[in-house]
């Protein structure tokens, strides 16, 4: 084997393990990515409970003052 052969050759093997550290490092990429797109998506859904419970707060005591009396004298 030439040392042109050998320098092809070590340089195809240095090509593909350089790939391959890319494949993994994107892999991990995703999987970090899918993982924080659901922590997003369940802080979204606990703030919409929150603000449902603070909005039906506010109307309970709007109802809750016009019951007992409301601006009445």
């Amino acid at each position: 084997m030439s040392d042109l052969e050998a320098w092809k050759a070590q340089r195809e093997i240095e090509s593909a393990r350089h790939d391959e550290k890319w494949n993994a490092m994107e892999a991990r990429i995703d999987t970090r990515f899918s993982g924080l797109e659901s922590s997003v998506g369940d802080i979204k859904k606990t703030l919409s409970h929150i603000n449902w419970l603070i909005i039906g707060g506010i109307i309970t005591g709007v109802v809750a003052f016009l019951i007992k009396g409301g601006f009445a004298p």
